[in-house]
């Protein structure tokens, strides 16, 4: 190995090493390991620009902000009143529920904004009845993660598959004539849940339940997600053009949701 091989292998590690244990802020880290990447000869400043994966970074940036108008539209605690209904004041049924719930949601949404959105809902549930929240939350983290992979727009692990491969929206399903990682995620997803149905079972005993009485009423939101699900349909369906840029057709998607937010915001959604 080159002198310059080894010096860019320990800078890389150092910098690697600064991210996980967090001594320093990590995008900060992250900084200073190109900094000195570049005063160390290993690339220079126009390779380390010419580097940087734009099309990524518009996607996360645009699936971010699609997240944050998709909070604040109630979705949220609609889908968190769904559920709970749907349990019928059973916990282990509702943390399996909403659990589940957020690894399909996940597939569209960074994992990290679907435990922020949703955690809220299992505390808010904490407070008008006794459980331990802190399995449903764990749950919920790990659902969200599990499912983050399946699709091409819920992660960055998949995002950077496109960059890197050119595999398209489609190649998630189906790839090389055989079932991709959709189906067989999917498959093993709902095998997982179950499992942890049954733990659930043994965690809060069947006494434990909620009383429906209680719940709080959460606002009306049913033509907003009708109007959010069909945009989020015309994004899954435009990436799954191959004449379309993924970047672009989430951008895209990201302004007709801020359109449709601002209508219903002012009174003139209809």
């Amino acid at each position: 190995m080159e002198p310059i091989q080894t010096i860019t292998s320990i800078i890389f590690l150092i910098t690697i090493a600064l991210i996980i244990f967090r001594w320093i802020d990590s995008v900060v880290a992250a900084m200073l390991g190109v900094v000195v990447m570049i005063m160390a000869g290993s690339i220079t400043e126009v390779q380390a620009f010419q580097l940087v994966d734009w099309n990524v970074i518009i996607i996360l940036v645009s699936i971010w902000l699609i997240a944050g108008y998709f909070g604040k539209t109630g979705i949220p605690e609609y889908l968190g009143e769904f559920t709970l209904r749907l349990s019928k004041g059973n916990i282990a049924l509702f943390v399996t529920l909403i659990g589940g719930l957020s690894g399909f949601v996940s597939m569209f949404i960074d994992n990290v904004v679907v435990v922020l959105m949703l955690a809220p809902v299992i505390f808010h549930i904490r407070t008008l009845h006794d459980f331990e929240a802190t399995g449903a939350i764990l749950f919920v983290g790990l659902c969200s993660n599990f499912m983050g992979t399946a699709l091409l727009l819920g992660d960055l692990p998949p995002q950077m598959l496109h960059s890197v491969s050119g595999v398209e929206f489609i190649g998630f399903l189906w790839h090389s004539g055989r079932p991709s990682s959709f189906p067989i995620l999917t498959l093993t997803y709902l095998v997982v849940v179950v499992f942890f149905y049954f733990k659930f079972r043994h965690t809060y005993s069947l006494s434990n339940s909620i009383d429906l009485s209680l719940r709080t009423e959460t606002q009306d939101t049913e033509p907003f997600i009708k109007k959010q699900a069909l945009c989020r349909g015309r994004v899954c369906g435009f990436s799954a053009d191959h004449t379309r840029d993924v970047a672009a057709t989430v951008l895209g998607g990201q302004a007709r949701l801020h359109r449709l937010y601002r209508s219903l915001a002012t009174g003139t959604y209809s």
